[in-house]
């Protein structure tokens, strides 16, 4: 599932990005994988951190 979640955050066209970010009055600019701590266990749960930044600037 990290995989997953890292292309989908990720992935890019020549176009752009494959999966766009809308939020009202922004442009996102850039995107990066800021953390990724792998897998823990606790209790039988199975956990897996990223973190992503995401660069954006206001319209106008």
């Amino acid at each position: 599932m990290a995989d997953k979640v890292r292309a989908g955050m990720l992935a890019r066209t020549a176009l752009g990005y494959t999966y766009p970010i809308s939020a009202t009055g922004y442009v996102v600019m850039s995107r990066e994988l800021d953390k990724e701590e792998g897998v823990t266990v606790a209790s039988g749960v199975y956990s897996y951190v990223q973190r992503f930044a995401i660069e954006v600037t206001t319209l106008g």
